[in-house]
Protein backbone atom coordinates (compact mmCIF):
# COMPACT_ATOMS: atom_id res chain seq x y z
CA UNK A 1 0.00 0.00 0.00
CA UNK A 2 1.61 3.36 -1.32
CA UNK A 3 -0.27 5.66 0.56
CA UNK A 4 -0.14 4.02 3.95
CA UNK A 5 3.60 3.68 3.94
CA UNK A 6 5.11 6.11 1.12
CA UNK A 7 8.75 6.42 2.67
CA UNK A 8 9.22 2.51 1.62
CA UNK A 9 8.28 2.60 -1.53
CA UNK A 10 10.02 5.50 -1.92
CA UNK A 11 12.95 3.56 -0.62
CA UNK A 12 12.16 0.75 -3.11
CA UNK A 13 12.62 2.81 -5.69
CA UNK A 14 15.90 4.20 -4.80
CA UNK A 15 17.47 1.23 -4.94
CA UNK A 16 15.75 0.18 -7.65
CA UNK A 17 17.19 2.79 -9.80
CA UNK A 18 20.71 2.09 -8.31
CA UNK A 19 20.69 -0.87 -9.85
CA UNK A 20 19.53 0.11 -13.06
CA UNK A 21 22.11 3.10 -13.10
CA UNK A 22 24.49 0.49 -11.75
CA UNK A 23 24.54 -2.82 -13.09
CA UNK A 24 21.32 -3.28 -15.80
CA UNK A 25 23.00 -5.97 -17.66
CA UNK A 26 21.89 -8.12 -14.95
CA UNK A 27 18.72 -5.95 -13.28
CA UNK A 28 16.75 -5.61 -16.48
CA UNK A 29 16.96 -9.40 -17.91
CA UNK A 30 15.69 -10.21 -14.80
CA UNK A 31 12.49 -11.45 -13.63
CA UNK A 32 11.86 -8.76 -10.75
CA UNK A 33 12.22 -5.89 -13.63
CA UNK A 34 8.56 -6.33 -15.08
CA UNK A 35 7.04 -6.27 -11.10
CA UNK A 36 8.95 -2.93 -11.25
CA UNK A 37 7.86 -1.43 -14.10
CA UNK A 38 4.08 -2.11 -12.75
CA UNK A 39 4.75 -1.49 -9.12
CA UNK A 40 6.15 1.95 -10.60
CA UNK A 41 3.27 2.64 -12.74
CA UNK A 42 0.80 2.37 -10.20
CA UNK A 43 3.34 4.29 -7.78
CA UNK A 44 3.47 7.41 -10.25
CA UNK A 45 -0.37 8.18 -9.68
CA UNK A 46 0.16 8.04 -5.48
CA UNK A 47 0.78 11.73 -4.01
CA UNK A 48 3.02 12.11 -1.48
Amino acid sequence: EFTARPDIADDCFLLASRCIRYCPHIFVPSSIFSSLVDCSIVGITVQH
